[in-house]
């Protein structure tokens, strides 16, 4: 994916500066076949990674977590985000396709207000 590096201390303006923006949101958005491909590598990369190190499959995993069974944990939270973007890369149906919607009041991140 893109990098960023700072190559000066110049100060630019609020235009300048929404224009390289906006450059690198685009070279984001559309990665290289290359980039992308790299990307996919370091995703399996560390999948395989989490598969060896737990002794399970991500999809088994993901069946625990969601029945309990397994402990969410940051590094478990990075693998199942690995996992369903290495799923939706290969277009095959998530974990996040039957999940059921958020409650109500709880979309906008703000608690609801009492009655």
């Amino acid at each position: 994916m893109a990098t960023v590096t700072r190559i000066s201390n110049k100060t630019i303006s609020d235009k300048e500066l929404e224009a390289q923006v906006r450059e690198l949101v685009k070279k984001l958005l559309n990665p290289t076949k290359e980039e992308a491909e790299a990307h996919i590598a370091d995703l399996k990369a560390r999948i395989i990674e989490y598969e060896r190190r737990y002794e399970m499959s991500s999809a088994h995993m993901m069946e625990e977590l969601e029945a309990g069974k397994v402990r969410h944990t940051y590094e478990i939270g990075l693998w199942a985000m690995d996992w369903q973007s290495y799923l939706t890369i290969q277009g095959k149906p998530s974990w996040f396709d039957d999940a059921p919607p958020p409650p109500p009041g709880r979309t906008s991140g703000k608690r609801a207000k009492k009655p």
